[in-house]
């Protein structure tokens, strides 16, 4: 009876561990995702200021090649 006792509560002990590790995992999985999702939404901005700096870039240096070329 005792072994029998014991193995139940262990089995009970052992499903509620892993009901809240499953928990703090979906809990965790869920903060990663929404980190990731902020990250590449910062990496998609900070690659469209990247695009317009060359874009400027490009035009500055067009406008200093044309002013040379003038003189």
């Amino acid at each position: 009876m005792i072994v029998l006792t014991t193995v139940s509560l262990n089995k009970i002990m052992m499903e509620s561990r892993n009901r809240k590790l499953s928990e703090y995992l979906n809990e965790y999985l869920s903060q990663f995702r929404i980190t990731k999702e902020k990250y590449e939404e910062e990496l998609q901005e900070q690659n469209d200021y990247i695009i317009e700096l060359e874009k400027n870039n490009k035009t500055l240096t067009d406008y200093i090649k044309k002013s040379k070329s003038k003189k």
